[in-house]
């Protein structure tokens, strides 16, 4: 009887051994398979979808313009420069109601995101800093032999020019500065990814800097999209969006669009003690795509991110900039 006892359990045991060996190559297999059925793309940069690279700008920047500002958001270098509000120079674009707003891109010095830093002579030459924002960038004769715009932005110059302005309108009370014009140029120095939306948020710190009346704060967010249907075959959400795409995330292979949103942060506050988080009625007062097509979900994946993510960040990015620029300003003028 204690023989078969012994047995018996001998047998219980094996049999639970068993068991939980079956489980345990069990788990083994989900753990192989998960990935392929969740597959995700990852980034070159080995950022998260939702991370932003490190931003600094620097205001005042220039002398000469009105307001001027610096912004670096990676390798991406812009800068920027505002002359006016000022009478114009040819009466036909003058309005009597409300200020006109010119927006130019100044080309004489672009590098590459390959260029390690180094900048490439366009027609300024040798020239550097305040001389090139400063240049005439509206003359078609300096424009013959610049260097074109980095590739991927998917439209001409004077479409970027003309959706950085309508852009800057919608925030900008140019019905405060009737009969003059508000000249926003535009030096992009070093191009690696999301440079649209850099120029819009750095002339956005150019004109807080140079103390043009606003109604709202434009804050610029650039998504790279992905629509692929056999990249999950779960049932999960088939879009994937990297916020703040660097140049190779933009140009990379793969069926994927770029969406340059620019969302009124001051009109989005969810939180009247905290006017820089954007809640869910943000709204979306400009938007340039390129790329590959996108989807509605994946339109509405980038306003979810932008809104989430990217925009709040940046507004508070611009209310520090500004804070500091005030309090270095109190402080020289009491020392």
């Amino acid at each position: 009887m204690t023989n078969g006892d012994v047995t018996n359990k001998d047998a219980v045991g094996d049999g639970v051994s068993h068991q939980h060996q079956h489980q345990h190559q069990h788990q083994q297999n989900e753990q192989i398979l998960t990935p392929l059925r969740r597959r995700r793309r990852h980034r070159p940069s080995g950022r998260s979808p939702t991370t932003l690279r490190p931003m600094s700008a620097e205001l005042s920047s220039l002398s000469r313009p009105d307001g001027s500002a610096s912004l670096r958001v990676g390798n991406t270098h812009v800068l920027c420069a505002i002359h006016g509000p000022t009478m114009p120079r040819n009466a036909r674009y003058e309005r009597h109601d409300k200020c006109a707003l010119s927006v130019a891109f100044s080309r004489g010095l672009i590098a590459s995101s390959t260029g390690g830093g180094g900048m490439v002579g366009g027609a300024g030459g040798g020239v550097e800093g305040e001389d090139v924002v400063c240049a005439t960038a509206s003359s078609n004769a300096s424009r013959k032999n610049l260097p074109p715009l980095p590739p991927g932005l998917g439209a001409t110059e004077r479409e970027l020019e003309r959706f950085v302005k309508d852009a800057l309108s919608h925030c900008v009370l140019l019905e405060s500065y009737p009969r003059c014009v508000i000249q926003v140029i535009v030096q992009i120095v070093q191009a690696d990814g999301s440079t649209l939306g850099s120029a819009i948020n750095c002339a956005l710190l150019a004109l807080l800097d140079a103390g043009i009346a606003m109604r709202g704060v434009p804050v610029a967010t650039t998504c790279a999209v992905f629509d692929d249907e056999d990249v999950y075959d779960d049932g999960e959400d088939t879009t994937t969006v990297w916020l703040d795409p660097t140049a190779e995330e933009e140009s990379g292979n793969g069926n994927r669009g770029i969406v340059v949103l620019v969302t009124n942060a001051s009109s989005a506050s969810s939180d009247g003690d905290a006017p820089n988080n954007i809640g869910d009625g943000a709204i979306v007062v400009a938007m340039h795509t390129f790329g590959s097509p996108i989807s509605l979900d994946g339109l509405l994946s980038t306003i979810e991110y932008s809104n989430t993510y990217s925009a709040p960040a940046i507004s508070a990015f611009v209310r520090l900039a500004i804070e500091k620029k005030v309090k270095r300003e109190v402080e020289t003028l009491w020392s």
